[in-house]
């Protein structure tokens, strides 16, 4: 009995084990990309290129035209250029920009080949020149620009799939741009604010009409106070235009 125990407890032993190891083939071979994404190469141009696939993402692609994988720093005139991390030749983790003087210009974080994460840029003095977060590629939160003095100048935000551009000068709001169904038709707005943060000048092009010189006018509540055609009246056009120039334009 003693030997026939042991005999089935060498069995449970060795299928526990085949069992174990065949079950986690499936697993090491999912992670493994994601081991080589933290491994770090040096490459140049040369070593790499990618395409577009059909949901507009960049595949990373090798000489031999296979995916890449791993953690790539890319090298030009013998100074850092890129650094990016990819899985399955889609960006996952950062991608990082130098200028030729080896100065970091931006970061940006992906995932599956799309941004999902924090994204900064920097003037050439390292400062920082704008901070946003993404996720699955669309702008979650304010996405934030900042002058050389670290001022702000701009803040872009995304609510209910509308974006809204909003400028400053001296910590006040001074133009707003965004676009906003008006009885029943969609306008891009240009918004200019007074010193006191007030709206001063509404003006309005119809949404998708590239070809129309018409612009529309509205008062601060939003409502239809005059239409201008540049071609027709061209001086009151420019009347407009100028109030709504901003003061270092």
């Amino acid at each position: 009995m003693v030997g026939t125990k042991g005999s089935m407890f060498k069995k449970g032993i060795i299928l526990l084990f085949i069992g174990f190891t065949f079950g986690s083939c499936d697993y090491f071979l999912k992670n493994s990309d994601e081991v080589l994404s933290h491994q770090k190469k040096t490459i140049s141009y040369e070593e790499f290129t990618y395409q577009t696939d059909n949901l507009n993402n960049q595949v990373y692609l090798d000489t031999l035209n296979e995916r890449m994988n791993g953690y790539f720093i890319v090298m030009y005139k013998g100074t850092v250029s890129e650094e990016f991390q990819v899985k399955s030749g889609l960006l996952n983790g950062f991608l990082k920009s130098y200028n030729p003087e080896g100065i970091l210009m931006y970061e940006k974080n992906y995932s599956n080949g799309v941004l999902h994460g924090k994204t900064f840029e920097y003037f050439k003095n390292g400062n920082l020149r704008s901070e946003a977060n993404y996720s699955n590629n669309t702008l979650n939160g304010e996405k934030i620009g900042y002058d050389g003095q670290g001022e702000i100048t701009s803040r872009e935000t995304l609510i209910k799939g509308i974006n809204y551009h909003h400028y400053y000068q001296e910590n006040k709001m001074i133009m707003s741009e965004f676009k906003k169904n008006i009885n029943g038709t969609v306008y891009d707005l240009f918004v200019r604010y007074d010193a006191f943060e007030n709206i001063s000048l509404v003006l309005g092009k119809r949404d998708y009409d590239t070809t129309s010189k018409i612009i529309y006018v509205f008062d601060s509540d939003f409502n239809l106070i005059e239409t201008v055609d540049a071609e027709k009246e061209p001086s009151k056009m420019m009347h407009y235009f100028q109030q709504m120039k901003l003061p270092n334009m």
